[in-house]
């Protein structure tokens, strides 16, 4: 029987599950692809897709969208599962991953604890109990990290968003606390390196990761990825922990799709080499990007295949890969159709998201850079980079 498959999201991750899902129909028959997201500006609308326009916390409007769709993947967590459930009631859809394990992962205090009972290393925290007086327990969080310290909102971070990294006055620290839907506070950890580790698993739980990447943060937002990490000078052993912690973690979720685990990396710390992870993603993610130049399969045809139970494709990679993130340079807000793309360098491919607006550290496209040796990583970076300089100086000229 053929597919029917629905995406819940309209930016750029939506976009690149509906292309992906475009590519493999007829290989995976899919009958029909449909989005469903605020409006037609969105990058997931101007795909091949069907676009349904609707807000993400209307019942009667996602009720519909299921009633047209067999299967239901998410651009992000960022949504209120009760009311995804609620609209699914009586009708033949599957989610993926499933709302359990959104509703899980969405709560990033609930992976410190999922982490913790999985004795998953990870930095240690203290999470605000509901009826807890606040100013107490951050009075007590501090005490217990010693000014090294990190806060961050149990829902809705991303992208920097929902973190504050100490030290701070307490005024501020209460305030922010105060805008969260659950909070806790973790130890500020002084590591060497940010890695990624993407993996993908089916309903068969079959089981494949891509190779761990090191990646850089501007203000919290994914900068930079390279890899593969083992050619950067993450030990093999470390590689092969983050797989292990990425295993533990699906088979005990039981997650279908593809999902990232980002770690902090530190090697000269007590304990040796150590590898703690930060925050685990239940969808494709940015770390992944790389992929869908890099890879026989990319993240998000690997997520298609394992929603729709098809064997999962190849993992494998070019022997040298970087991703750079283009974001709205600071200051300047302009109309994407205002500004002339530089012609991308070789070797290199770019996506493009086709955002309306330019807009201050907003994601308006990625690029891809493919190497035939792991020696060629610096090169691959430093001619993304010069890529980026000249597409910045194109957005200034039109502030």
């Amino acid at each position: 029987m053929a597919h029917r498959l629905g995406i819940l999201g309209g930016g750029q991750l939506a976009m690149m599950l509906a292309n992906a899902a475009e590519a493999l129909a007829k290989d995976l028959n899919i009958s029909k692809t449909n989005v469903y997201c605020e409006g037609p500006e969105e990058p997931a609308a101007k795909t091949s897709a069907t676009a349904v326009f609707g807000k993400m916390n209307d019942s009667e409007g996602l009720k519909n969208f299921f009633k047209n769709v067999d299967i239901v993947l998410f651009e992000n967590e960022f949504l209120d599962v009760e009311i995804v459930k609620s609209a699914a009631t009586g009708l033949a859809v599957t989610f993926v991953p499933e709302l359990k394990i959104l509703n899980e992962l969405q709560d990033k205090s609930r992976q410190k604890q999922l982490l913790e009972k999985l004795q998953i290393p990870t930095a240690p925290f203290l999470i605000h109990s509901q009826g807890q007086d606040l100013k107490t327990w951050i009075e007590s969080a501090l005490k217990l990290f010693e000014g090294e310290y990190v806060f961050k909102w149990s829902k809705l971070g991303y992208d920097g968003k929902g973190v504050l990294i100490g030290p701070k006055a307490l005024p501020e620290i209460i305030g922010f606390c105060q805008n969260a839907k659950g909070v806790f506070a973790e130890e500020k950890i002084s590591f060497d390196h940010e890695l990624a580790m993407v993996a993908c698993r089916n309903h068969k739980g079959e089981f494949k990761t891509y190779p761990l990447v090191v990646s850089v943060q501007q203000k919290g937002i994914c900068k930079k990825v390279m890899g593969p990490a083992t050619s950067l000078g993450i030990s093999l052993k470390v590689a092969r922990l983050a797989e292990d912690y990425c295993v533990r973690l699906a088979e005990h979720l039981g997650i279908v799709g593809t999902f990232a685990v980002e770690f902090f990396f530190t090697s000269d710390g007590p304990k040796g080499e150590t590898l703690l992870v930060n925050e685990i993603a239940p969808r494709v993610h940015n770390s992944g990007h790389f992929t869908m130049d890099a890879c026989p399969s990319s993240q998000f045809e690997n997520h298609i295949s394992a929603a729709l139970d098809f064997a999962l494709g190849s993992t494998r990679t070019t022997p040298a890969f970087a991703m750079l993130n283009l974001l709205g340079p600071e200051g300047v807000t302009v109309k994407n159709s205002a500004v002339e793309l530089p012609e991308p360098p070789t070797q290199s491919i770019l996506h493009w998201y086709g955002k309306e607006e330019i807009r201050p550290g907003r994601k308006v496209g990625h690029i891809n850079a493919m190497g035939i040796s792991p020696g060629e990583i610096p090169k691959l970076v430093k001619r993304l980079e010069a890529f980026e300089q000249m597409w910045i100086e194109a957005v200034k000229k039109n502030k």
